[in-house]
């Protein structure tokens, strides 16, 4: 069965396992140690997309729990920034856009509750109506960094371990430009969820 990558598959699944993958072996190399992928086999090529697909579904794992924590930091995802303010004071849209699209929401589904993330709800509809090709591909940025955290986390912590301290500060510098795109990703994605269900036909 012939079956092509998708975008959220290439870069949300491949691309941070493959950073991985290819910073270890780079590490170990300059240890003196062999390199334990040879590219010019393309068995062994096909074997190492295999891998770093599988593994990139283990990463996005981690990440699904980093998430959490993240967001729960913040007092919710950014979805739930429309109806009520994060935690630190920080609104999603301005005023006169919220105040059209909670009209909106309170002509389609009625009562509205702040506690609920309408985010999930008006994706679906927007899905339905094929209108999600831009949220789209926030979300698998959103993802790609996501994935890009937990790979230079792991990174981290192996380097500390092995008292590369240089090669450490490298990782935790891009871990937090990582964690800084993650989140303004994750607005973006929020944003023109609202926006689209409010432009909407």
């Amino acid at each position: 069965m012939k079956k092509d990558l998708t975008f959220y598959e290439f870069v949300a699944l491949i691309i941070p396992s493959v950073v991985l993958l290819f910073s270890v072996n780079f590490i170990l190399t300059l240890q003196g140690n062999k390199s334990f992928f040879d590219f010019s086999n393309i068995g062994e090529s096909i074997i190492f997309l295999c891998f770093s697909y599988a593994l990139g579904h283990i990463i996005q794992g981690i990440g699904n729990i980093f998430e959490n924590l993240l967001w729960k930091c913040c007092g919710g995802m950014p979805t739930k920034w429309l109806l009520k303010p994060n935690r630190f004071k920080e609104r999603i849209l301005d005023i006169n856009m919220i105040k059209k699209i909670k009209e909106k929401i309170e002509k389609d589904y009625g009562l509205i509750s702040n506690e609920t993330d309408y985010g999930l709800i008006i994706y679906d509809k927007l899905f339905q109506k094929k209108l999600t090709d831009r949220i789209d591909i926030f979300n698998g940025n959103y993802s790609l960094f996501r994935g890009l955290c937990i790979t230079f986390i792991i990174l981290f912590v192996y380097l500390i371990f092995d008292k590369n301290y240089e090669f450490s500060s490298i990782c935790l510098f891009c871990f937090i430009i990582s964690l800084r795109r993650m989140i303004r990703f994750g607005k973006h994605y929020a944003k023109n969820i609202f926006r689209s269900y409010l432009n909407q036909e």
